[in-house]
């Protein structure tokens, strides 16, 4: 097993976390916030509202890979299918006011995985797309209310559709290494 971390923000954040976690090599995943002073405890998340004391941060998925089953460049692309890659304030099927999509990576070398997975985006658009690398400075887990919902909660907030995930899995099965 070759285990990875990568942190990604601006898909929404229980349905991102239900994606994720529907993909193959995809270990674990954990909701929180990028950007928040060390040993807050974040219950909930009002990022979309003007008042929030977290304007400002990102609600970021850690996510926990196998990279011999999913290379980190098919985690981003999968990742891509569930955000907005020209809005820096609104994400796919979303509300106004969530932050832009940004790949947030601790080893370095993910940075270049990352650029290039990035450029293929805005060449296969032809255009610019907004979304950020940047080497994550901070993540705060999210509280046990946030982990999980869709789980919990089946068909509440599904603002990704699920079969997303399968249909993608199926389209780039000779991607995957094996399980």
């Amino acid at each position: 097993m070759n285990k990875r971390t990568i942190y990604l923000a601006g898909s929404t954040f229980w349905g991102g976390q239900d994606f994720l976690d529907r993909l193959p090599g995809v270990l674990d995943t954990e909701l929180g916030l990028t950007d928040v002073d060390a040993g807050t405890v974040v219950e909930t998340f009002f990022l979309a509202f003007p008042d929030s004391e977290y304007l400002g941060t990102s609600e970021c998925i850690k996510v926990d890979y196998d990279a011999d089953v999913i290379p980190l460049h098919t985690l981003l692309e999968a990742f891509f299918v569930t955000v907005d890659p020209f809005s820096t304030t609104k994400q796919i099927n979303y509300v106004e006011g969530m932050p832009q999509a940004k790949v947030y990576y601790i080893d370095p070398a993910d940075e270049a995985v990352a650029d290039k997975a990035i450029a293929g985006l805005q060449q296969h658009f032809g255009r610019a797309v907004t979304i950020a690398c940047v080497p994550l400075q901070g993540f705060t887990p999210a509280g046990k209310y946030a982990q999980d919902y869709i789980d919990r909660n089946l068909g509440e907030n599904l603002v990704i559709d699920p079969s997303l995930a399968d249909a993608f899995v199926e389209s780039h099965a000779d991607e995957f290494g094996s399980v």
